[in-house]
């Protein structure tokens, strides 16, 4: 079973939304764009007590009653005979909506539909589930009383920042601790209880203190009115619900003592180790979904991160819609549903499936980690590595500090390629610059043969069709020094031979430096490089160690020197400028 579309018309602050699903769904965007009401309205389609409670007017878009709301969510369900847990649920789902499957056209496809009429008269919006093959088919669902045939289907686990170990342990001691679950040494055991239950609340019977009391209140009573009788107290400590007062504690090995379960975090993820025990429990039973939000609260980085591994990793979460605002929680994200909402007031939303390229499966973290953090801003400079993110953080710090503020980044691909995070930006409606270098690849087992490698680096974000290979002349038959300069003239003689085609590239935010960063620089500022490196040639000492030397160069940076060097630098100009901060 596959989720695979969701449609929300009318609902809150979606006037008309849809997007893409998978099974494993990340909602981000800034506050307040309708992230937790997406929640919601998925919440309300699967769980009977929120649906209960209908819709008011201020659930319906800008108030509009006099337009239905409208919650759907369409599945795929191809994979009916696979022997997987996904196909399970689907055979589950299959068997459980006899007579909905109505059109034999479409065997792959399900829908569920949720419509909120509002009613003037009763000022009630009163929910209507429908489902069905496609959304021409759809028949109401059954009902049991207030319990639709959906909700033998489907359970939804809620987990919200609010969560506390406590409500949870609650909540579930009576899926924890099933009565069909006990042995024959629990039985035994349980009779011991009664039989000592019994005991105590005879000695409690006993206490002097007790009967003291209780020839008080005899005689108090007896003074309105005398009867032949006393008033006894009597223990009524029973063996029902003698779990209900368990209380998760720590036992630290080597220790005797118990301690409670300590900070927030620590009972945070005691509470994810609960829920997840839960489910389980309720596999083979229903299908779990579970919407969880802003997880990263009260957990430490570390600990994010191994919530991350658990969601992306473990079977136990096969369906869940999470919304973020952490770049560890997506730590190690994969085949998963990237959703960006964004436009307050009337939401939008862009979606894109996210998949670690077999190519960078062994750089999976390092791909992650960047990816994670840029997908949380609106514009993203992507650049070659440690050496120009550091040059272009540190002239921002100086000229533009609410760079971050405005919603902007610097992320370096270190080599990984621009590829795979423009695709993604492209589908997330995310606007990126890239900066990169003019660079030339010697073909292996040529005297002479270049790639053109910086450039059709650009040329494949766009799509266009890569440059061939170039010849330089007698490139074998000179020193070190005289290759270096070739190579040199080399860049040079392309980029003005493809000046056209470098302009196209610039118009669209990719930009090819005419050698490399360093000569960009050296352009913008010559005699001041010159006069902060104390070297006649001050390009060749950045490139000798080319991070350690650059984090030396920028502590002698001033604002005006940086303003400078951004005026002569126009892929920074234009990032400074793109949204009118």
């Amino acid at each position: 079973m596959e989720f695979k579309e969701l449609v929300i018309k009318n609902y809150r602050n979606f006037s008309d939304i849809d997007i893409n699903l998978s099974n494993r769904n990340v909602i981000f965007g800034m506050n307040d764009v309708g992230k937790t009401n997406m929640l919601q309205a998925i919440r309300t389609l699967f769980d009977r007590k929120v649906r209960s409670k209908g819709f008011v007017p201020s659930d319906y878009y800008k108030n509009n009653t006099a337009v239905p709301i409208q919650i759907i969510i369409k599945f795929d369900i191809s994979d009916r005979e696979e022997n997987t847990g996904k196909g399970e649920d689907s055979k589950l789902l299959i068997s459980r909506i006899i007579g909905a499957r109505n059109n034999l056209e479409y065997p792959d496809s399900f829908v569920i539909k949720l419509e909120g009429i509002y009613n003037e008269v009763e000022l009630f919006g009163n929910p209507i589930l429908y489902w069905g093959t496609t959304l021409e088919d759809l028949v109401p669902i059954p009902n049991k009383g207030q319990t639709l045939a959906i909700d033998n289907i489907f359970h939804v686990e809620y987990v919200t920042p609010a969560l506390t170990l406590e409500n949870t342990f609650k909540k579930n001691r009576r899926q924890l601790f099933k009565e069909e679950t006990k042995n024959d040494d629990d039985l035994k055991i349980e009779e011991n209880i009664e039989n000592n239950i019994k005991d105590l609340n005879n000695n409690i019977g006993k206490l002097e203190i007790v009967k003291k009391v209780q020839e008080e209140l005899t005689s108090g009573y007896k003074e309105f009115r005398d009867e032949p009788m006393n008033i006894e107290l009597q223990s009524e400590v029973s063996i029902n619900g003698y779990l209900d007062n368990l209380t998760p504690y720590i036992k630290w090995n080597n220790d005797g003592n118990y301690y409670p379960t300590g900070g927030d975090g620590r009972k945070k993820l005691l509470s994810y180790a609960l829920t997840k025990i839960i489910t389980e429990k309720m596999n083979d039973l229903r299908i779990v979904v579970y919407l969880i939000e802003e997880p990263e609260n009260s957990l430490h980085r570390s600990m994010q991160m191994a919530l991350s591994h658990q969601l992306f990793n473990q079977q136990v979460y096969n369906y869940f819609f999470l919304t973020t605002h952490s770049s560890e929680i997506l730590y190690e994200m994969d085949d998963t549903q990237l959703i960006r909402i964004s436009n307050l007031g009337n939401s939008n939303g862009k979606s894109s499936h996210y998949d670690v390229p077999s190519q960078y499966r062994t750089l999976k973290k390092k791909l992650n980690k960047g990816l994670s953090q840029a997908i949380f801003y609106n514009t993203v400079l992507l650049v070659e590595g440690s050496s120009e993110f550091c040059l272009f953080e540190s002239l921002f710090e100086l000229v533009y500090p609410e760079m971050e503020i405005d919603g902007k980044s610097i992320l370096q691909v270190d080599g990984v390629n621009f590829e795979p995070y423009t695709k993604l930006f492209d589908k997330l409606n995310i606007t990126y610059f890239v900066k990169t270098d003019n660079d030339l690849q010697k073909v292996k087992g040529t005297p002479n043969e270049f790639m053109l490698t910086g450039f059709n680096r650009s040329l494949k974000i766009i799509g266009s069709t890569p440059k061939k290979n170039i010849i330089i002349e007698s490139f074998e038959e000179t020193d070190e020094t005289e290759k270096v300069r070739k190579i040199k003239d080399k860049k040079k003689q392309i980029y003005s031979e493809y000046y056209d085609d470098i302009t196209s590239l610039a118009n669209q935010k990719i930009f090819l430096s005419e050698i490399d960063l360093e000569h960009d620089l050296f352009s913008s500022i010559p005699q001041k490089m010159k006069e902060i490196t104390e070297k006649d040639n001050p390009v060749n000492w950045l490139q000798t160690r080319k991070l350690y030397n650059m984090v030396d160069f920028v502590e002698h940076l001033d604002e005006p020197l940086a303003k400078k060097i951004i005026q002569k630098t126009r892929v920074l100009e234009e990032f400074m400028e793109v949204g009118e901060h």
